[in-house]
């Protein structure tokens, strides 16, 4: 062999590896490229329904017909049981299906009676329950007639002032105590010094899911030691009023998932690049999206009502998106999910929406009897907000048209709250909110008063207070905050 043709060997042997090489060292800095150059992104919607299952909260009305017939807020429990005490006796004013009884255990006999209400002995007509001795009241309530079951709801009064709590007991369908839904409940401090009666209000503990029946028991005595929280039961008396029961008679109507706008910007220019709607009416919980290489900032929204978002038509940057609701909306509830990701390849995105709205109710917690009351009126004296996901901001809008006052026509002895949503975006500020409110016989406003507080989204706002004029009932209007995944938060004004 010559020595040109060694020298030839010589070298492309040197170089064919030293260029396969150079080539991988090439490839490792390439981004990989699919076929046709776009990647999935997987929207995963999995854990949608339990986040906007509704909240713990409260109200409402009579439960026998469908949640539009009912003027039910979704988020909203109804009353199922109510004893008032009025009529002197123990039977249930209302019990939805014969769900509810209540017994009275005493050590001394006969020493049960209704009496006037001893903070407001001037109302004649209103009773409450009063008994010396008293070991505990029962509850005893057929699951079986009701989809579900809340909370409980009571007014009492302990004249002994030492008396620090009182203890919860739940029994399953086979009369065996669930341990770990024992509560002990402190009393208002000096409450038995205004002859105040407190409200307290006990969860109903979800261990009872699928139970047939069960009992509660509010005992006056210590669970293990047995002895009473009263020094002296024989001497002291307990006073008992308005017992309810919230929940709901039959499942809440199913929310409409067919139509979940979505929208997909450029990271670096905000230019819209996609937008559509998901559909996850059919249990579909993963919903497909292609996009080439690159970084995205992605926006789902959920609306749950008849009416629409209000927000641009022709949208072609993240920048010109807002967001908002009308406030006759009442109902309306609405979410949203807001991310970033940089797409190189096929990847899921878990879908976490949050609220864009507050709930706000008024409890009304007048003593006085209130049939002659047959519509309240709320009108908002703040401007609508709107939200502007990418600027991180909430402004508010004067629309074109003047904003409607909310109508609720009820039975106000029976259903003394009234709940509503109010849009407020997601933002990391408290906003001010304020109402006028009106509330009405049948013919004319008999008072008119405003109301205001400041919050921000997924909270809820409680207004307590009494529904009539001052000249009628005494007291103030207190502001609960209540934002279960922060803090709670009252405000008391006159």
């Amino acid at each position: 062999m010559s020595l040109l043709c060694r020298s030839l060997r010589f070298l492309l042997a040197f170089l064919i590896p030293t260029l396969l090489c150079f080539s991988c060292k090439r490839k490792d800095h390439e981004a990989p490229q699919p076929d046709n150059g776009l990647h999935q992104v997987s929207f995963n919607f999995s854990n949608f329904q339990s986040e906007i299952q509704s909240y713990h909260s409260a109200p409402s009305t009579k439960s026998v017909q469908n949640d539009a017939t009912l003027n039910l807020h979704p988020d909203q429990f109804e009353v199922l049981g109510y004893f008032d005490m009025n009529k002197k006796s123990l039977e249930p004013t209302y019990d939805y299906d014969q769900v509810f009884k209540i017994e009275v255990i005493a050590g001394l006999e006969n020493s049960g009676q209704f009496v006037n209400d001893p903070s407001k002995p001037a109302y004649k007509d209103n009773f409450v329950y009063t008994v010396k001795g008293l070991s505990r009241f029962s509850f005893k309530i057929d699951l079986t007639k009701i989809h579900e079951l809340d909370r409980l709801e009571f007014d009492l009064l302990s004249t002994d002032g030492n008396q620090k709590y009182f203890f919860v007991q739940f029994l399953d369908q086979n009369n065996y105590p669930i341990r770990n839904s024992d509560r002990l409940i402190e009393i208002v401090p000096n409450s038995n010094a205004s002859k105040q009666l407190q409200t307290y209000n006990i969860p109903i503990p979800k261990e009872l899911k699928g139970n047939d029946k069960t009992i509660v028991n509010i005992w006056m005595k210590d669970p293990v030691t047995n002895h009473p929280y009263v020094e002296d039961p024989y001497k002291h008396a307990h006073y008992i009023d308005n017992i309810k029961f919230y929940g709901r008679a039959k499942e809440r109507s199913k929310p409409n998932l067919s139509d979940l706008p979505y929208f997909i910007f450029k990271k670096k220019t905000g230019e819209l690049v996609k937008k559509g709607s998901f559909d996850l009416s059919q249990n579909n919980k993963e919903q497909l999206v292609e996009l080439p290489y690159g970084s995205y900032y992605n926006l789902i929204l959920f609306h749950d009502s008849p009416k629409k978002l209000l927000m641009p038509t022709d949208i072609k940057n993240k920048d010109q998106i807002f967001i908002g609701h009308t406030f006759e909306d009442k109902f309306g509830r609405s979410f949203a999910a807001i991310d970033s990701f940089d797409l190189k390849e096929n990847v899921e995105k878990l879908v976490k929406l949050k609220r864009l709205y507050s709930l706000v109710t008024l409890n009304f917690n007048d003593i006085r009897d209130l049939k002659e009351i047959k519509k309240v009126t709320v009108r908002p004296i703040t401007a609508p907000y709107f939200w502007k996901p990418f600027n991180l901001k909430v402004d508010t809008k004067i629309l074109e048209e003047p904003t409607k006052p909310l109508e609720f026509e009820q039975d106000f002895n029976l259903n003394k709250e009234i709940s509503f949503s109010h849009f407020l975006g997601l933002s990391d500020k408290e906003l001010p909110v304020q109402y006028e409110i009106e509330v009405w016989d049948k013919s004319k406003v008999i008072r008119k008063f405003r109301l205001k507080s400041n919050i921000k989204n997924n909270v809820k706002l409680i207004f307590k207070g009494p529904l009539y004029p001052s000249g009628f009932s005494t007291g103030f209007f207190e502001v609960i905050i209540d934002e279960t995944w922060d803090a709670n938060k009252v405000v008391v004004f006159k």
